[in-house]
């Protein structure tokens, strides 16, 4: 009997997973954009990601750059981190809240982080807790204060490639 209990618990521990694990590399074109796209998150997760800047293809179009959305399904609420490169050498990243647009802040930039150096490790982690976002890149953390449903998560990059070493997403 005790042999069955302990195979039942093992089983269960062992094929319930709620957090799942990524390595990918987007590489695209000068002046195309390619995404990555993770669906039906639901208002309580945490993603962290291990990512480095690896290519950069300048562009009349795109500045190499890469966006971290999340939004919900009927895409009309959203958060989204942006990184872009302005100067060839690092990267700029910052906050948009589709809540904040204005006449006068038309894409909805609320906050800017420090910048990340191309080809030099960076981490961010995204929680999501009854909906309220809290933003990470590397020691820098930014309260969203904007409560919604999220459902979609995804990866955007533009110009360049950008390497997912390691990116966890975890239902909490």
């Amino acid at each position: 009997m005790n042999k069955i209990i302990i195979l039942l618990v093992f089983c269960i521990s062992g094929c319930v997973s709620t957090s799942q694990k990524y390595f990918f590399n987007l590489d695209t074109a000068s002046g195309h954009y390619s995404s990555w796209s993770y669906t039906d998150i639901g208002t309580n997760f945490e993603i962290k990601l291990l990512a480095q800047y690896t290519i950069m293809r300048p562009s009349n179009k795109w500045a190499p750059s890469s966006t971290f959305t999340i939004k919900d399904a009927n895409d009309k609420n959203g958060i989204w981190l942006g990184i872009a490169s302005l100067n060839g050498g690092s990267y700029i990243p910052y906050v948009y809240d589709t809540s904040k647009v204005t006449e006068n802040n038309k894409k909805g930039k609320i906050f800017k982080f420090k910048e990340i150096q191309y080809n030099e490790d960076f981490r961010l982690k995204i929680i999501s807790k009854n909906g309220n976002i809290l933003i990470q890149v590397n020691e820098e953390k930014f309260d969203v204060n904007h409560v919604f449903s999220p459902d979609i998560f995804t990866i955007g990059n533009s110009s360049g490639e950008i390497s997912v070493k390691q990116m966890q997403i975890e239902k909490i």
